[in-house]
């Protein structure tokens, strides 16, 4: 899930820091969600919710990098 969320943000975006950094977001914020529903291993759909609540984080606050 991850590889291919981030192979999609690299035919977006080529900015390959920016790119990392949001996988690094979804990442941390998959294992979050997954820690606090007492699991172990991140299903689909805390990975979905984690990439939705990083795509909002950049809407609200739009890109660092810029």
């Amino acid at each position: 899930m991850a590889v291919e969320s981030f192979l999609s943000m690299q035919r977006m975006c080529r900015n390959a820091d920016d790119n990392s950094a949001r996988l690094h977001r979804q990442l941390i914020l998959s294992k979050l969600l997954t820690s606090l529903n007492g699991e172990k291993i991140v299903a689909e759909d805390y990975w979905a919710k984690a990439v939705e609540l990083e795509n909002e984080l950049r809407i609200t606050n739009g890109s660092p990098f810029r």
